[in-house]
């Protein structure tokens, strides 16, 4: 019985070393899967990038508002409404 035990216990390292290789290699797969998702990835999808571009485009959107509306309305041109509504439109599409 001597023998056997001793045997598992010369097995064990070879098993874990084993073990700890294919882990090793599985973590280095899904680095480079990661990786490759992350570099082919439209920016477009990004939420982050969403979010940044959106807020700018309402902010830009916020300020020409505030400025046509402080302005007298005999002052007003078409062009301004008409900018503003096609900047209405662009941060539509996004």
């Amino acid at each position: 019985m001597m023998g056997s035990s001793q045997a598992a216990g010369e097995a064990l390292p070879s098993v874990l070393g084993r073990l700890h290789a294919r882990e090793a290699q599985r973590a280095a797969e899904a680095a480079k899967r990661l990786e490759a998702l992350q570099s082919s990835a439209d920016p477009r999808e990004s939420i982050e990038g969403f979010m940044a571009t959106f807020n700018k485009q309402a902010q830009a959107l916020e300020a020409s508002l505030q400025t046509l509306q402080g302005a007298a309305a005999s002052a007003l041109q078409p062009t301004d409404v008409g900018s503003l509504a096609a900047d209405v439109a662009e941060l539509d599409k996004v």
